[in-house]
């Protein structure tokens, strides 16, 4: 067929194996190169779908997605339980540590930190722990009362405070941003989140301090309600999104098509969402409005930002067939450091999958190495075909021994820096060959990577 936006001959597909448009979308083109209705992440929503877990949490699967959204659920659920029969204390307690512990956990699941634990959550948890302290103790100190309090100076706790807060929170995730190891634009978003929730858990713990150490506190459970759910769920919220978006966008600030005006009006977009979810609140407040109506308008500024986050897009490209979701097929790109050769290329990937999957992962004896090419803006680039085999276990099912395929090359952008392009093809061994061969031709021939040429000889 041809694409009815590049105009070239292309496989009948929903995409463009050739500019990646979606197809049926001529008379918008933007729409149709920025796919609005597939979420990178999670390609079965709509980009502007305000959907908290498949957003904060892109490095769950899906099935695991839905034992968070319960646990979540369960964890509120305790906390009106313990504010209903005048629990006071503990449900403060709860609603402080409920996200940020399910985000840890969520790390961990998604083997976000590459084997560097320490790292990853010293930086980004424990930094924003840190970050959250001293700026909420000082704050304190030096305006008295706590941040969204009735009666405390708009201007300082509705304005400048939160713009603080907003160039600190991503600080601790954005000392990652340097390694190698962490390159994706996921990455940001993810150690962004984590630093904002170690803020909101350390910002939590200083204002409730005084409910916290008095032992047996209890009051009317009606006057906590609406407290406590923005204490367990709209600040770790915003904290974590804000800090997220932040953290993406400066992650990966070089953009192209409708993504430029997102990342470069991004910051200021939050900003003021930020301003207005605390300094707005604190207006309905004094005017008498139910707190009801309040907690609303925060929610919706909260999802805004949500939406932001998933228009900062991502470095690749990953479809599933209909009929099984253990089979994939995926493009991707990431910068080099270190890497300069196909062949070092081939074991970096083999390493990845040993480190994220399973550590006996070795390249499959029965399909030998073979050569081909990939195709970049800049011309043919000489890809090597390798195949690893190992043994996965997926959430929710049993283990199952998988070939993961890749078409791989390192080729040379525009400023002369290396960076890696493949195509990968991932199914249970029982499926891969049938698989690959409904894949078509045109993916492999026609699929163009962007600013890449081959590596200087």
């Amino acid at each position: 067929m041809t694409c009815d936006h590049c105009g070239k001959q292309v496989p009948d597909a929903v995409f463009c194996t050739n500019c990646g448009a979606h197809h049926g979308l001529a008379d918008d083109g933007v729409a149709a190169q920025e796919r609005p209705q597939h979420f990178a992440a999670h390609p079965g929503e709509h980009v502007a779908q305000p959907s908290i877990f498949t957003t904060l949490f892109p490095h769950i699967g899906h099935r695991k997605l839905q034992e968070f959204r319960w646990a979540l659920l369960l964890g509120f659920a305790l906390v009106v339980v313990l504010t209903a029969t005048g629990l006071i204390t503990e449900a403060v307690l709860v609603s402080i540590f409920l996200v940020p512990t399910l985000y840890v956990v969520s790390l961990y699941e998604g083997q976000v930190y590459r084997r560097e634990p320490a790292l990853v959550l010293g930086a980004t948890l424990g930094g924003g722990i840190v970050v959250g302290l001293a700026v909420t103790i000082i704050a304190e100190r030096v305006i008295g009362g706590s941040l969204g309090s009735s009666g405390v100076p708009i201007l300082s706790y509705g304005v400048i405070l939160p713009v603080i807060q907003l160039v600190v929170m991503p600080i601790p995730a954005l000392v990652l941003r340097t390694r190698p190891q962490f390159a994706d634009t996921i990455d940001g978003l993810v150690f962004g989140v984590t630093a904002g929730l170690g803020f909101a858990l350390a910002e939590g713990l200083v204002g409730s301090w005084s409910v916290i150490t008095l032992p047996g506190f209890q009051n009317d459970s009606a006057d906590w309600i609406y407290p406590m759910t923005s204490l367990a769920l709209l600040i770790p919220l915003l904290h974590g999104s804000t800090a997220g978006a932040i953290a993406a966008t400066l992650w990966r600030p070089s953009r192209t098509g409708s993504g430029r005006w997102v990342s470069l009006f991004g910051i200021p977009i939050v900003l003021l969402a930020v301003v207005a979810f605390y300094a707005g609140a604190q207006i309905l407040d004094n005017h008498g409005v139910e707190q009801l109506i309040v907690l609303f308008y925060q929610t919706a500024l909260a999802l805004l930002v949500v939406v932001y986050i998933r228009h900062q897009g991502a470095d690749y490209i990953v479809l599933t067939s209909n009929s099984n979701d253990n089979e994939a097929v995926g493009l991707q790109r990431e910068p080099l450091t270190v890497t300069t050769t196909n062949a070092e290329l081939d074991q970096d990937l083999l390493a990845g999958d040993q480190q994220s999957g399973d550590p006996a992962a070795r390249f499959c004896s029965t399909a030998p190495p073979t050569h081909t090419a990939l195709v970049g803006s800049g011309g043919f680039i000489k890809a090597d075909v390798i195949t690893i085999c190992e043994d996965v276990t997926p959430t929710g099912g049993p283990k199952f021994a998988a070939e993961d395929g890749f078409v791989d090359a390192v080729a040379m952008t525009a400023s002369g820096s290396y960076e890696a392009i493949w195509v990968e093809i991932f199914a249970p061994v029982s499926d891969y060959q049938s698989f690959s061969d409904s894949l078509p031709t045109d993916l492999f021939t026609s699929s163009t990577f962007k600013d890449a040429s081959p590596p200087a000889s």
